[in-house]
């Protein structure tokens, strides 16, 4: 009797774990997000069994987003996360309005 774990909403086990950190670059965010997932051996939210070495996964995955002709720009701009536990002392609005001059 073998069973296989699904999960329906794989966010759920990300619970707590801050994978964006403020004014990094969106390509950082997601290759790490992915990295994370196939380090745990789960691809479309069923666990999989990958003969591929660690080092293989990853140098997949960073290819994945290196090696194509239009590479999103959207992947390389700078990111920004208002966070109350290490922002104590700037409100959300001078939080918005340091952003927009950013833009600029």
């Amino acid at each position: 009797d073998t069973q296989f774990i699904e999960f329906d909403k794989p966010i759920l086990l990300m619970k707590g774990l801050k994978v964006v950190k403020r004014n990094i670059l969106k390509f950082y965010k997601t290759v790490a997000e992915e990295l994370i997932w196939l380090s745990l051996n789960y691809e479309n939210k069923q666990i999989s069994v990958d003969e591929a070495s660690l080092k293989d996964k990853i140098l997949k995955v960073i290819s994945k987003y290196t090696d194509e002709d239009n590479v999103s720009l959207e992947l390389f701009k700078l990111t920004a996360k208002y966070d109350l536990t290490t922002n104590q002392h700037v409100s959300a609005k001078n939080f918005f309005n340091m952003e927009e001059r950013k833009e600029k």
